[in-house]
């Protein structure tokens, strides 16, 4: 799964560069020596920076960022001073987006035959669609997927994620770091009663002193919550009877139970709302002819109500009647 976004803008910008930006045309000559030791210094939402090292016999340099690749599109380009060895770009830069620097020392109307080279990370983009994949009643491991690449063919995946849980009441709990968009670890503050949870995203790069990286985060994501499924303690019913008692452990802050009628399976599983109850109600008498229902509480913590939402989760947990 990716983040949508608009990548139009950005094309539309590297046509226009290409197009309207005039650079001195230079020869190449061998005799120009090349810069080296390209590294990234930084980056923020609009920028990135970077510096090289430099060569004394240069008059000048030629910089040029190119999106992804060292032959993808060319979102900047500049000629600048002999003195300047470094330089912050704030022209076509995309949260989430890999760039490709390129520097050629200008010698007069001579440039170097090689060039200076690396690889560079716009700040990554905030993940989004946070979702739980499954979280079995009465559990303290949710299993939490998100998406964190942004969609487009210039966009890399980040070295890694920071995800913070917190009580319903806004307590954080446990913050946990992961390499990849998926989370299942215990949090035993949240069972049998919900969580928020917020994701950032990390890129790491070197920082050209020795073996040392630099790490630039993404923005927090919205703090998104989710309620646990109450345990079924038993769903029974008499020989020939056409009614089920059905039975459950009252979760932690429950306002109300509202409990769905359940027909299919998987991805055509459908869902329709049969009654209402209240926090204090545990057990509830179910026509058979039901086949299945899935019971959802709505809790109540500091004046909020916190309410199940089927598209923020995939495993759906009920029982048979």
């Amino acid at each position: 799964m990716k983040l949508s976004k608009r990548i139009g803008s950005f094309m539309l910008a590297l046509a226009v560069i290409m197009t309207l930006v005039m650079v001195p045309k230079f020869e190449s000559n061998a005799s120009v020596s090349t810069p080296t030791f390209l590294y990234q210094t930084g980056a923020t939402a609009n920028s990135i920076s970077f510096k090289w090292n430099g060569v004394a016999d240069a008059t000048g340099y030629q910089v040029i960022l190119r999106a992804k690749t060292s032959s993808g599109p060319v979102a900047f380009q500049d000629i600048v001073p002999a003195n300047q060895t470094s330089i912050t770009v704030t022209q076509n830069i995309y949260k989430g987006y890999q760039y490709y620097a390129q520097v050629y020392a200008v010698k007069g109307s001579e440039y170097s035959r090689t060039y200076a080279g690396g690889t560079l990370y716009a700040m990554p983009a905030t993940p989004g669609n946070i979702y739980l994949y499954d979280w079995s009643p009465n559990s303290s491991t949710p299993y939490l997927r998100w998406a964190g690449v942004v969609d487009s063919d210039y966009a890399y995946t980040p070295y890694g994620y920071e995800v913070q849980y917190y009580t319903l009441a806004g307590k954080k709990v446990k913050k946990f770091t992961c390499s990849y968009n998926s989370l299942y670890k215990s949090v035993s503050k949240i069972k049998n009663q919900g969580f928020k949870v917020s994701i950032r995203s990390y890129i790491e790069y070197p920082t050209g002193q020795g073996g040392l990286r630099a790490r630039t985060y993404s923005d927090w994501s919205k703090q998104k919550s989710f309620v646990s499924y109450p345990k079924i303690k038993s769903s029974k019913h008499y020989i020939g009877s056409s009614i089920s008692t059905v039975k459950w452990k009252k979760v932690k802050g429950a306002k109300k139970y509202v409990i769905y009628k359940a027909s299919g399976s998987g991805t055509t599983l459908k869902l329709k709302k049969w009654k209402t109850v209240s926090g204090s109600t545990t057990s509830i008498e179910v026509p058979r002819s039901y086949n299945k229902i899935v019971i959802v509480p709505q809790i109540k913590v500091k004046g909020k109500t916190y309410k199940w939402k089927k598209g923020d989760y995939q495993g759906i947990h009920g029982t048979y009647v």
